[in-house]
């Protein structure tokens, strides 16, 4: 996964052996499907971790096919849309010793945009791509902007309910 996230290079560390830094599913039920994708970036090294995760949600399954495409964010797991996040973590000598219970994740309560394409999918060796974009604020008005995203032969889990 690669991206600019708030005018930065985001680059998720897919080939670290040590490491799973990418992760897709997709889940199908009787009246919806879902698509999870999240891919981390740690070239800084795991204490200074950035994510991105997109999650859509789908009315007809017989869509999820090359050029489906969300532009409206997800209100609901009734309806089709999109939800997605950046997320940097960061460790200083001020915060290391912090509750790890506490959520500062950074999520996105207003959003200005957000796209999602997907650009190829073989159901067979469940692989997909796509490429996406979001902008918005945080819950304390942080302004959230990725864009030129793109994901490339993303392995998928694939589920039935």
């Amino acid at each position: 996964m690669i991206a600019i996230a708030n005018g930065n290079e985001f680059q998720s560390s897919e080939y670290l052996e040590e490491f799973n830094t990418i992760y897709a599913s997709i889940t199908k039920n009787d009246d919806i499907y879902m698509v999870y994708i999240l891919g981390y970036d740690i070239s800084l090294g795991l204490a200074n971790t950035k994510a991105i995760i997109l999650w859509a949600v789908g009315e007809d399954f017989s869509t999820l096919k090359v050029d489906k495409t969300w532009d409206s964010p997800l209100i609901d797991f009734l309806h089709e849309g999109v939800i997605a996040n950046y997320y940097e973590s960061e460790v200083t000598d001020d915060n290391e010793d912090e509750d790890e219970d506490e959520d500062e994740d950074p999520n996105l309560e207003e959003v200005d945009n957000i796209y999602l394409k997907i650009t190829a999918i073989d159901f067979e060796n469940q692989k997909f791509s796509g490429e996406f974009s979001f902008a918005g604020k945080t819950e304390d008005g942080t302004s959230i902007t990725v864009t030129d995203g793109k994901f490339t032969d993303y392995y998928f889990e694939y589920n039935e309910q």
